[in-house]
């Protein structure tokens, strides 16, 4: 009987875990747990490297979301989470769990999502992972101004580029979206993909699609028609402001109507007009649209914010090749 009993509790966590949408890849939860009764404001982070490390930049992250309030579910791809890892990330997080690396960082959050439970106290949830640098300053001035009353969902920024779509990398969603049948289905019907591309097609562009489609309010923090406008109206105003080939190029891009990538291309002047508190770690690894002066990244941060760049340097320090940053 005690036997069978087991085989009948594994398999209501199993079915739990797996959801109505398939597998889950959740591996194991070495610290915390995805009950998060009582939790007003959780926040899923992803993480992934391939030697397993939890590097200064990211440990950084978990302190600015704890420190902002949020109940960190720290998710990674990585193979192991070792025993000092654990120490480092377990005194700021709600649960650090560990899963196989399938279905890219949309099929992490959707394994964490629906793995939750107790949820009735959540009125804000934050999807995040850790392709940018920062938070430069503190993340709870940059919430508040993600506002219910405004928008359903948020992003930092939003992107034109195939279709309308919040760019992920930083979303905060609140309880009238997450309550939606937009959601629920959108995470219910998810499959698990190894194809970047469908993955980005179907899920990155395809949940604000489907929940605009729902009914549900979407909101950038840093909208592009915004930087679009005030880029275009600058060049006008100012011809020293396109005094390079660059900025020619893209303030014409933007003029047009074009869709450019402004967390590649606007860095700098997100930073500096409008205190961006974050970088993209492709763009410093790898600049593959050649943007100039992105080695001009720490004197540009420093002059805004109280940031110690060491940590970027020192991740940067072990990823680089054949590039100086």
């Amino acid at each position: 009987m005690a036997t069978a009993e087991m085989r009948y509790a594994a398999g209501v966590v199993r079915q739990h875990l797996l959801g109505r949408s398939g597998v889950s890849h959740i591996a194991e939860v070495p610290h915390g747990s995805l009950s998060v009764k009582g939790q007003a404001r959780v926040a899923v982070l992803l993480n992934f490297d391939r030697a397993s490390m939890i590097h200064r930049y990211v440990l950084h992250q978990v302190e600015a979301l704890a420190a902002a309030g949020f109940a960190v579910i720290f998710v990674t791809n990585s193979r192991r989470i070792t025993a000092e890892n654990l120490a480092l990330l377990a005194p700021h997080c709600h649960a650090v769990v560990r899963r196989r690396n399938r279905g890219y960082d949309f099929g992490a959050w959707r394994d964490a999502i629906m793995g939750l439970t107790d949820t009735g106290d959540m009125e804000t949830l934050l999807l995040a992972n850790d392709s940018v640098y920062g938070p430069f300053g503190p993340l709870d001035q940059v919430t508040a101004r993600m506002d219910a009353d405004q928008a359903d969902f948020w992003a930092l920024t939003d992107s034109w580029q195939r279709r309308f779509h919040l760019q992920s990398y930083f979303m905060l969603v609140h309880r009238r979206a997450l309550q939606s049948d937009a959601w629920q289905r959108f995470w219910a019907e998810f499959r698990h993909s190894a194809n970047k591309e469908f993955v980005v097609r179907r899920y990155e562009i395809g949940l604000t699609q489907v929940l605009l489609r729902g009914g549900l309010r979407a909101r950038a923090l840093y909208a592009y028609d915004r930087l679009a406008r005030e880029v275009t109206a600058a060049a006008q105003r100012n011809p020293t402001f396109v005094d390079s080939l660059f900025l020619k190029r893209v303030s014409d891009a933007m003029a047009a109507g074009v869709p450019i990538n402004v967390t590649h291309f606007l860095w700098d002047y997100m930073i500096r007009r409008h205190g961006f508190p974050f970088i993209k770690r492709d763009l410093l690894m790898y600049n593959n649209q050649s943007v100039p002066q992105v080695h001009t990244w720490r004197e540009v941060v420093q002059e805004q914010f109280d940031y110690d760049v060491s940590m970027v340097d020192d991740h940067l320090k072990l990823g680089l090749r054949n590039r100086w940053r």
